[in-house]
């Protein structure tokens, strides 16, 4: 019986540590900045809030929301440019198809058919 309870007691800690590095857009008309999410990720798909960290080049109080896909699940993360964490929330990423980030910067893109200085929505 002591097996189960050492189990029981060693399984709930388990935690999925993942390190995503990405651009992070503070506004749609600036360069991105290099980010580093370390997410913590639970056994329930949920990140933890106080064990998580984010490192941006450019510090700062500007708040962004981004979203990490790590597996099944797409957490949608605010945060500070200076790395305070908001809140994270997670999603099944089948049902996260309608999610933005914030600063939405995702029509902001341009096709070769298009002339250079021209955005297509």
């Amino acid at each position: 019986s002591f097996v189960c309870i050492g189990l029981s007691i060693i399984g709930p800690s388990q935690a999925l540590v993942t390190v995503i590095k990405r651009d992070t857009f503070m506004s749609c008309d600036a360069d991105p900045v290099r980010c580093t999410y370390k997410m913590v990720i639970g056994s329930k798909q949920t990140a933890n809030i106080k064990k998580s960290k984010i490192f941006c080049d450019v510090g700062g109080s500007a708040t962004v929301s981004v979203l990490i896909e790590v597996g099944k699940y797409t957490f949608k993360i605010k945060h500070t440019m200076g790395g305070k964490i908001r809140n994270i929330k997670s999603y099944k990423t089948e049902k996260a198809v309608d999610l933005k980030e914030d600063p939405d910067c995702s029509d902001m893109t341009t096709t070769t058919a298009a002339p250079s200085n021209v955005s297509t929505v």
